[in-house]
């Protein structure tokens, strides 16, 4: 369990230093190029599953994120830690996950102060831990559910002088987790809120 935890760790360390290094290389260049940070909250839970069998748990998700240009149309690329589950009766499941999302960008009348911009795309995930939580103990799930995922993503956000940005954003798991729920093996969904700032660009 901590090797794999550690494994994991250091693609998520490699994923912040590469866009880093990027950005910095960008910056050096003279270029548009923007690097940033975001952190906010997220709400999820599991489908399908049968009505009343599972609830929606809140959650956090922080990361880096690195976009090459602020034309209407761009991409945007991050790396997140972003923790996610669901209720299941009285249970409670968790999971830390590693994502790293690749997205398409248009921003609308970005040549304003402020201004719309939404995104869609895909992300790749990886499995840092995983517990169950029920009546009041704890029980490892790394080994049992599935440790990577594919989510694709939609989302609209509003930015306000090309230095803060407030997001909602839809994930919807394209891969199933290993966890049954009366015999159907369920997929992870979630809604999140995030604030961003930029460093640089």
């Amino acid at each position: 369990m901590r090797s794999d935890v550690s494994y994991f760790s250091s693609i998520g360390v490699a994923t912040v230093a590469c866009l880093a290094l990027t950005a910095s290389s960008a910056r050096a260049q003279g270029s548009l190029q923007t690097f940033g940070v975001k952190a906010g909250g997220t709400f999820s839970t599991l489908t399908p599953a049968p009505p009343g069998t599972t609830s929606i748990t809140p959650g956090f998700v922080a990361g880096v994120f690195y976009t090459p240009s602020p034309n209407t149309f761009t991409w945007q690329l991050e790396g997140l830690v972003q923790q996610q589950g669901s209720g299941i009766g009285a249970a409670e499941v968790h999971s830390l996950c590693l994502n790293v999302p690749f997205l398409l960008r248009v921003n609308f009348q970005q040549n304003r102060s402020a201004f719309f911009y939404a995104v869609a795309g895909g992300s790749a995930g990886f499995l840092l831990a995983a517990t169950l939580n029920q009546d009041g103990e704890s029980s490892d799930l790394s080994s049992i559910i599935n440790r990577t995922a594919v989510d694709a993503i939609v989302g609209i956000g509003y930015d306000i002088r090309r230095r803060y940005s407030i997001e909602v954003r839809w994930n919807e798991g394209l891969k199933k987790t290993a966890i049954v729920i009366d015999g159907k093996d369920t997929r992870n969904r979630s809604l999140s809120l995030s604030f961003g700032l930029r460093l640089g660009g």
